[in-house]
Order: structure tokens, then sequence, then C-alpha cells
């Protein structure tokens, strides 16, 4: 690895917040020893971008058009720059971007709310930045307007990784998000201000039947 780290910040496109701990450190694995902040992030595929953007979906001018193609470049820029131009990448850890289309290893089924994303976590030992679309800050009492299913962006910190147990390789910090549209919540109960909004814009995601191109960096 490099005498000096090389690391970058990326600001993501939009995605569907999901199991956010934005306010309050959660238990990784179950274990109450090691506490992180974190989310999962659902980023839509090229067919279900299509299908909201030509909706108006008011989420859509940040929504992807490349299969999160850019942010699996910069992380193979950071591996490349930290172990060498020539590195394998097999031989390295990353953050594995998962086909929501596909089960998941851990239950073998696939979760309803993930269904024509890409699927992607982030987290960091400290309470990340959460912000509005006005760019003023969300406290911990107003923890219910960033909620699971609703749009954000996130700026991430790409960086390696090289532990004498752990291996080697690159990770995903989180250091915060933007909210920029309410869609369906991924909770069973709907949230009161979408049973009673009259007018309601953006009703979550459509899937159309068009081709999502390359995907070959995604795991199942």
């Amino acid at each position: 690895m490099a005498d000096k780290q090389v690391r970058s910040t990326y600001t993501t496109a939009a995605f569907r917040l999901s199991y956010p701990a934005l306010f309050e450190p959660v238990a990784v694995m179950g274990d109450t020893t090691k506490m992180k902040y974190g989310i999962t992030m659902l980023f839509p595929k090229k067919s279900i971008v299509e299908a909201l953007k030509a909706n108006k979906h008011p989420a859509s001018p940040w929504m992807p058009t490349d299969n999160c193609q850019g942010l699996y470049q910069e992380i193979v820029k950071i591996a490349r720059a930290n172990f060498g131009p020539e590195v394998d990448l097999k031989t390295l850890k990353l953050p594995k971007f998962r086909d929501g289309d596909k089960p998941k290893e851990r239950t073998g089924q696939v979760d309803e709310n993930e269904k024509g994303y890409i699927v992607l976590h982030s987290t960091s030992n400290t309470r990340p930045d959460v912000l509005r679309s006005d760019k003023t800050r969300i406290a911990a009492a107003d923890a219910s307007e960033v909620y699971p299913g609703c749009w954000v962006r996130a700026v991430l910190t790409v960086a390696p990784f090289n532990h004498k147990v752990g291996g080697r390789g690159v990770t995903i910090y989180l250091g915060g998000i933007q909210k920029l549209a309410d869609d369906t919540t991924f909770s069973s109960r709907p949230r009161a201000e979408d049973a009673f909004d009259a007018v309601a814009s953006g009703e979550g995601a459509v899937a159309a039947p068009a081709t999502d191109g390359d995907m070959s960096f995604l795991n199942g």
C-alpha cells in the first residue's frame, strides 16, 4: 500500500433510504461492543429511473443514470491509487453492490422494498450530518423527517484499509445525507402525512420493462 493513503470524497446520486441509524448508533451484527451509525442505500436501476423521470418524480433530477458505475469506478480508482495500478481487485475487500432483485444470502428471500434497486451499505463511527434540501440541519427531535423510503443523497469518504486480521481493501464511510424528496414509507404502517395528503406526488418506484445495461459488478 502507498506510504500515504489516498482518499476521496464522493457525493452520490439520489437513492431511497433504508435501515437508517443516523441519530443513534446500532450494534453491528448484534455485537453491542461495536456500535455504528449507518444506512442502506437503494439506488434505482436504469429502468426504474426512466419510469420515475417520465412521471416527473420530485427526486428525478438527482437520480443515477449509470447503475452505480460512477461510484464503483471511484472505488476502483482509490484501490489502484493505494495498492498499485495492476492490483488484482479480486484479492481486495471492496464494498458489496447487491442486486435487489435477487434473494439475500442471509435469508434466501427477495426483499420487496429492494426490487429494482442496487443495494449498498455505508457506516460511520461518528454521527453523520443530516440536512434538508435547503441545507438546514435536521435535529434528532425531528428524526421522523428522514424515514425508510424517502429520497436522499449522501457524501461518502472512499478510503483504503490494510489490517493484519481483516485484510486489505476499500471501504466507504458515511459523512452525511441530504433529504431530497418524500415517498411511500417502507414501513407497513403509512405515515399520516402520506395518508392525508390530497395531492400525492411520486407514488413510489414503478418498474418499466427497459434494459438496465451492464451491471456485471453486482453481487447476488
